[in-house]
């Protein structure tokens, strides 16, 4: 709370009684932030947290059936107020509601209740609502589950999100299972914002990516049990800051967060200049994207003639959040083929390497891995040229033909006992069918063909040529005579596994684990879903964007060949987003950013392109 703010809270109390405290504590200046409404629809409890401070006019209610409810909402709306609290209980045919709303400037925003499980296409299901959510710049404030049991239903309010925060809301089962949730969105990096359940206890929750700076998060907790952890987290300077109430009689139980703060942390914005200080309208591109789109951490180098004329790292994040540099290491994804190319070429240029040398045969593959898999009798003509100009014969839409994103599945479908590695990958894909004669440029569209798999296979191919590790020659090749060896390394899937002066990773999703194939254990997909040292040559490299400028000075930033102005590459993977691209005016400038998920990523990472070549061009750079 901030100064001069008090706190004060009840759980599990009649409707009299919280008519009473409502009088009380709202003639007080006090407003509610967290209100439940749970228990026998015929006798609804009450559980409240308020806090003495200012803010717009607001009103409440409670105890009110679905048409009483219905009915102030569209009287309040039409007051200009919205629902920022919603809460419900009671069978899904005859609920019990309390609300609290605010008047608020017009915006966009939704309120349901009567949501049902189902699918995100079908009109009056949660998927539904919060689909649209996302595709209005909205997010949830709270989500009730009611309903008994085999009726889960949900009402819930989803208001503005100005900043961009990163969130998951969905029902998360009993509480084991809400318990796999938690870890998992943890690991990602969001906390619990709301927890609610249902009776029988049945959880829903949302995950935020914004921050109240320590938390403690419980759920399951019977009424002398929740009271004792109030007071621990009172007495340790944290209070409820969302409590709500499940289940029936002595049977129900509390969830929730404590904190020192229930308002979101404000972020600040820090540049960290290692050259090109002065470059002022090239930085503030940089700024303002990733602050309208939420990005923690970023970078940028801009070379001309191979000279580094601005290199900086950006950093949009909450107080003590570590600072982005310039020499920071970065995943970059598919900006890593660039470097795959390089190796190739110094293989070619060195006679050690035919284009048109088969892939497979080169690399001792020569019957399939499963009993059950088929050759396909054109996988042997796969060449070296066709894995690089992405004309290998996969199309990555197919489910089963992007193996980089499954190396879980190829674990499970070899009987491996612990994780794939790349070697696995080209031994279960050499039985799988191609989409299409390789070479054949025409069959399906660039972006179709694109194959993160045919440049692990390239990355496989410098290792049978040279017997070296993959970057082991890269830097003996390439990074060395370069000058940036210490600055482009083969990632790591673990989040404990980052190098010291590595940035972390931005992604909301959670997914299986493809480090423990049989485990069903849910983990970040930026840190478990896939795995980043398969996928070195294509796409798992952690760089700088001074090094990746370095390389696109004197190699092609798209294919083989020297440098090749007018091009272009791209990169992205749950947590990173990448571009290195080589001018016809003799700059080559490369940014990264530590996520993809990005609102209007398509129109606004090209807009973000557009604006850095203008302010480049600007600069006199």
């Amino acid at each position: 709370m901030a100064a001069g703010e008090a706190m004060t809270a009840y759980h599990g109390v009649t409707g009299a009684t919280h008519q009473q405290k409502f009088n009380e504590l709202s003639s007080a200046g006090y407003r509610m932030i967290s209100l439940s409404v749970h228990g026998e629809r015929t006798d609804p409890r009450y559980t409240a947290v308020w806090v003495q401070r200012g803010g717009p006019a607001w009103a409440a209610l409670h105890g009110l059936d679905a048409a009483g409810y219905q009915a102030r909402f569209d009287q309040l709306v039409g007051q200009g107020f919205v629902p920022v609290i919603v809460s419900a209980t009671g069978p899904r045919g005859n609920p019990v509601f309390a609300a609290v709303f605010e008047k608020l400037p017009a915006s966009t925003w939704i309120a349901r209740h009567g949501l049902v499980d189902g699918s995100a296409d079908a009109t009056g299901t949660l998927s539904n609502v919060n689909r649209w959510a996302r595709d209005h710049h909205c997010m949830p404030k709270t989500i009730a589950i009611y309903g008994g049991a085999g009726e889960r239903t949900y009402a819930g309010v989803w208001l503005p999100n100005p900043g961009d925060v990163k969130w998951q809301a969905h029902d998360m089962g009993n509480g084991d299972r809400y318990q796999e949730w938690f870890d998992a969105y943890t690991a990602a990096g969001l906390r619990p914002a709301f927890v609610d359940a249902s009776d029988p206890l049945q959880y829903l929750a949302i995950f935020t990516d914004d921050s109240v700076g320590g938390w403690v998060a419980r759920h399951g907790l019977d009424s002398p049990a929740y009271q004792r952890e109030f007071d621990t987290q009172l007495g340790a300077g944290r209070y409820p800051v969302t409590v709500q109430g499940g289940g029936l009689g002595t049977g129900t139980r509390y969830s929730a967060v404590f904190a020192a703060r229930d308002l979101p942390v404000p972020r600040v914005f820090t540049q960290a200049n290692e050259t090109g200080s002065g470059f002022g309208g090239v930085h503030a591109v940089m700024r303002d994207f990733m602050k309208s789109r939420a990005v923690r951490a970023g970078q940028l180098a801009v070379r001309r003639g191979g000279t580094l004329r601005l290199a900086a790292g950006y950093t949009w994040a909450e107080p003590g959040y570590p600072t982005t540099r310039a020499d920071s290491l970065m995943r970059v994804a598919s900006v890593s083929k660039a470097f795959a190319c390089a190796a190739i070429r110094r293989l070619v240029q060195t006679d050690r390497l035919d284009l048109d040398e088969e892939v497979f045969p080169l690399l001792g593959i020569t019957g399939v891995a499963l009993a059950g898999q088929t050759k396909d009798s054109r996988i042997d003509d796969v060449t070296v040229r066709h894995c690089v100009e992405h004309t290998g014969g996969w199309v990555r839409r197919v489910s089963t033909v992007d193996p980089v994103f499954r190396m879980r599945d190829i674990a499970r479908a070899l009987k491996l006992s612990g994780r794939a590695s790349k070697r696995d990958m080209a031994r279960y894909m050499y039985g799988e069918p191609l989409q299409y004669t390789p070479g054949d440029s025409s069959a399906y569209d660039a972006d179709d063909r694109y194959s993160n798999f045919g440049y692990v296979l390239l990355g496989l191919v410098v290792e049978e040529v040279t017997n070296l590790p993959f970057r082991d020659f890269l830097a003996q090749e390439v990074l060395q005579p370069l000058g940036v060896d210490g600055q482009v390394f083969v990632g790591a899937t673990e989040r404990t596994g980052r190098r010291a002066d590595e940035v972390s990773y931005d992604h909301a999703d959670v997914g299986g684990s493809a480090l423990d194939p049989w485990s069903d254990a849910l983990v970040p997909s930026a840190y478990g879903n896939f795995l980043i040292e398969t996928m070195d040559s294509g796409g798992g490299l952690v760089t700088t964007a001074p090094a990746v400028t370095a390389l696109t000075s004197d190699y092609a930033v798209w294919g083989l060949g020297g440098r090749a102005p007018g091009s272009a590459r791209t990169g992205s993977m749950p947590g990173c987003y990448s571009r290195a691209e080589s001018r016809t005016d003799g700059i080559d400038w490369c940014y990264i950013l530590n996520t993809n998920t990005i609102r209007d990523a398509n129109a606004s990472l090209s807009e973000l392109a557009a604006n850095l070549n203008a302010a480049i061009g600007a600069a006199g750079i």
